[in-house]
């Protein structure tokens, strides 16, 4: 497993694919153990468990597979039947990055599905809500431009994100809410990113969210053996990017994330191709960035209890951090 810090759209690909092999290794284990309680349709499974050695399928399999575990191991054996029958249902996505409002995701349940898995913050609770029409449409242009605009200047990155996302989904959040979400990404959703297009009113904006959710996709990834920080959960701390504090392994993803937006804006601005007002939001948030990494990296070093992995992600980070602030 590659620990470099600039984008590497190799490692991330093998991570893509381990991840739908571990998904494929884990079906084939659940319905040995589903043997004797229900009946599992074994060549709808078959083609799913072949589909997921060699392409990508929709996020919502892995949240399916995510209920379909706590289904089976809580006794819930009719639930677990209906979630193994539409995972055996499940096809490979087309190729390319599809863009899609919430309550139009595919299937009867797959706003659900996406609600499931990323209303899971332990302190706070989101709201997930369809986006007005001329909203999304305005976000997809905007994406489209971004994307074209910005992929010559930062090929590696827009490469990378080719490489894990495969979805975009449209949600914004309940009118008057405390909390609002601008962005965001699960484990439970390998694959997709969750967009507010209420937010990110310019190009350099959808640029910087993009390299944002995607950089905490790369973190779950790497998470498959083993965690990134042993801290529980239930042990908060002073976040870099929220007001309300969070458990370690969210500080650990915000200050991974925020030397990897730092890396996105010192290319943009050496690029000379940003207009004026461009480049000063550039620079604006690159030094917010090396500001917020610092203060979140001290929380880590103070109390974070890292694995292997975490320890190696962190360390490329504070390499970076340290090189580039240098310069």
């Amino acid at each position: 497993m590659s620990y470099l810090f600039s984008p590497d759209p190799r490692a991330a690909a093998d991570l893509d694919r381990r991840m739908h092999a571990e998904l494929a290794s884990s079906l084939a284990y659940l319905a040995d153990e589903a043997r004797g309680h229900f009946d599992v349709d074994t060549t709808g499974l078959a083609t799913v468990i072949e589909g997921l050695k060699a392409e990508r399928f929709e996020p919502i399999t892995f949240e399916r597979y995510y209920q379909l575990v706590a289904a089976m191991s809580e006794g819930r054996l009719a639930e677990a039947k209906a979630l193994f029958d539409a995972i055996c249902a499940a096809r490979p996505m087309a190729p390319g990055l599809t863009i899609a409002s919430i309550d139009d995701i595919a299937g009867p349940d797959g706003a659900a599905l996406i609600r499931s898995a990323m209303d899971t913050d332990p302190t706070t609770r989101f709201s997930f809500l369809q986006p007005p029409a001329d909203m999304a449409e305005a976000f997809r242009s905007r994406l489209d431009r971004a994307w074209a605009r910005f992929e010559p200047v930062v090929p590696e990155l827009f490469a990378e994100v080719r490489a894990v996302i495969g979805q975009v989904v449209l949600a914004v959040g309940e009118p008057g809410g405390t909390y609002h979400f601008d962005g965001g990404s699960s484990y439970r959703l390998w694959g997709a990113l969750v967009l507010n297009p209420s937010f990110h009113p310019t190009e350099m904006d959808v640029v910087e969210v993009i390299g944002h959710e995607s950089g905490h996709t790369l973190l779950f990834g790497h998470s498959i053996d083993e965690p990134l920080v042993f801290n529980p959960d239930d042990e908060l701390f002073k976040s870099p990017l929220r007001l309300d504090p969070r458990p370690m392994d969210g500080i650990f993803h915000a200050t991974f994330v925020l030397a990897r937006m730092h890396w996105t804006m010192s290319k943009l601005i050496d690029s000379g191709l940003l207009t004026a007002e461009e480049a000063a939001h550039a620079e604006e948030a690159r030094q917010s960035d090396a500001r917020l990494f610092h203060d979140g990296l001290q929380t880590v070093r103070a109390s974070a209890r890292l694995s292997g992995s975490g320890a190696r992600l962190i360390d490329a980070a504070e390499a970076y951090m340290a090189q580039a602030t240098r310069a």
